[in-house]
C-alpha cells in the first residue's frame, strides 16, 4: 500500500493508559513505510468506563510530529507530498523489499 498512497490513515480507540504505545506504534509505521501516518483517536468515556483523552497526530516519514493549527476544537494539517519524496530519494528503505519473497512464503 505505501508505493501507492501518500498517506495511511488509521482510526482506533486506544485508551488514555496507552496513548504512548499508540504513538509509538503510529511513529514506527510512518518511518517503516515512509509516508505520512495519520492517527485518529476517539476522545471520552465508553461503556467500560474507560478514558479517552486527544491523541490524534500525524507523523512523518522520518518519525516527527506533524505541525498544526486549531480551528473550532479541530486540528488542521498540511501535508507536503514533496517532502515524502525528497526523504525517499535520500534514503529510501522501500527499495530493499522483496515482494516475490513474501508472496512466496504467504
Amino acid at each position: 500500500m505505501a508505493r501507492q498512497c501518500d498517506v495511511i490513515v488509521n482510526i482506533a480507540n486506544w485508551p488514555k493508559k496507552r496513548v504512548e504505545h499508540w504513538n509509538a506504534l503510529l511513529k514506527a509505521r510512518a518511518i517503516e513505510n515512509q509516508l505520512f501516518v495519520a492517527g485518529i483517536n476517539r476522545i471520552g468515556i465508553d461503556n467500560n468506563n474507560l478514558e479517552y483523552e486527544e491523541s490524534s497526530n500525524i507523523y512523518n516519514a522520518n518519525g516527527d510530529t506533524e505541525k498544526f493549527e486549531i480551528f473550532q476544537d479541530m486540528k488542521i494539517y498540511t501535508i507536503d507530498k514533496e517532502f515524502t519524496k525528497d526523504f525517499k530519494n535520500k534514503f529510501n528503505t522501500t527499495d530493499d523489499r522483496k515482494v516475490e519473497f513474501y508472496k512466496g512464503i504467504l
